[in-house]
């Protein structure tokens, strides 16, 4: 951005100025913080980027996507012995930058990436995991940060597929390849770790999985839950339907928006509700959580994320009309202890057939010792 540009933008707008002091103490303290927490002379550096703050407000927005690189991160570092890197976290170039996640429970300080190679001054190989919605602004959005990288004699870059529907077309994927010397896709979901996809994205493809998996939710009974239905943030128009027609059809039944929480308090209340519903991805945390924590949820099938399993599922329809027709039905008919809970232990076996957190561990080492699903 012209220089004019950025003092017209501070001078006029007070969010810009905010961010300007802010991010100044940001960046002194990341300064003193890199000192303590890493090595400068490290030859092996494994970066994992990570969405900036919001703009307005310089906080950090809680998502399953960094939910899920900030389990990438941790479970990385405690694979020291078989990579041999510093691992460290940073906002991606351009974006507002952040010091810490406070939206859940964790000890990652969050860097500038500028720093990162001023400060690693000997490194010879550079892991980076980026997302896939960054990578089309990568070759045309860092350029300085990319000089850098292109410098560094070993460059792997690793696509983080999140979500199959963000993910950048092959003819971007083979510009990376015009800057790494390796690139590969790691995979959140098993429907799209497939051959076909590695024959269409033209690198290895390996499946990592996600965190999620039934030992790191507070399963409660039917019994012990409120008559509570939770709803994902993610479509506010069928939210508002939802409530408007359970409203009329189940006015004892409470029906609430996930919101404004911390994780530990959305898994507190999870463990709480009898139902969920995803608007979504399909299969998704607001999904599967709910689940691993005794609730049944409901959900619109989708090809891209759903395995063929669970195209079966009472509570998974073909469309939304068809979800919303049958809605205040499939809930006073499950609304029974043992139907609810023989409903809940079907999505249950669904869902740990596929999450398994050994495995998950298993999947993150064998991507390090470079034993890929499909290479």
């Amino acid at each position: 951005m012209p220089l004019t540009k950025q003092v017209f933008r501070f001078l006029y707008y007070k969010h810009e100025r905010r961010k300007f002091f802010r991010e100044l103490r940001i960046r002194r303290t990341q300064n003193k913080l890199i000192q303590k927490q890493f090595n400068p002379d490290a030859r092996n550096v494994i970066i994992f980027f990570v969405p900036g703050a919001d703009l307005l407000t310089g906080r950090d927005n809680i998502s399953g996507g960094v939910l899920s690189i900030a389990s990438l991160y941790n479970e990385s570092k405690d694979l020291s012995t078989i990579h041999d890197a510093q691992v460290i976290m940073c906002t991606f170039p351009g974006q507002p930058l952040l010091l810490k996640h406070l939206n859940f429970q964790n000890d990652i300080t969050v860097y500038r990436t500028s720093l990162v190679f001023r400060y690693f001054h000997k490194i010879e190989k550079l892991t980076v995991h980026i997302p896939e919605l960054f990578v089309g602004t990568m070759a045309t959005g860092i350029e300085a940060d990319l000089k850098k990288m292109r410098k560094i004699p070993h460059l792997h870059i690793n696509i983080l597929n999140q979500n199959v529907r963000l993910m950048p077309k092959p003819e971007i994927i083979d510009d990376l390849k015009n800057i790494a010397d390796k690139v590969t896709i790691t995979t959140a979901h098993n429907k799209y770790c497939t051959p076909d996809l590695r024959n269409y994205y033209g690198v290895p493809l390996h499946h990592y999985s996600t965190f999620a998996s039934p030992e790191r939710y507070k399963f409660t009974s039917y019994a012990e839950k409120a008559n509570l239905l939770l709803l994902s943030p993610d479509d506010p128009e069928k939210n508002a339907t939802v409530k408007e027609l359970l409203k009329k059809e189940m006015p004892d039944l409470e029906v609430r928006v996930i919101k404004n929480l911390k994780y530990e308090e959305y898994k507190d209340l999870i463990s709480r509700a009898r139902w969920s519903i995803t608007f979504g991805e399909g299969l998704d945390f607001y999904f599967i959580e709910p689940v691993f924590s005794g609730a049944v949820s409901f959900a619109i099938f989708n090809e891209l994320f759903f395995t063929p399993p669970f195209k079966n599922l009472r509570t998974v329809y073909k469309n939304y009309t068809d979800l919303i027709g049958d809605l205040p039905n499939a809930l006073k008919s499950l609304d029974r202890e043992a139907v609810f809970r023989d409903q809940n232990k079907v999505e249950f076996d669904l869902c740990a057939d596929l999450y398994s957190y050994q495995r998950y561990k298993d999947n993150i080492r064998k991507f390090y010792q470079g034993d890929y699903t499909y290479k």
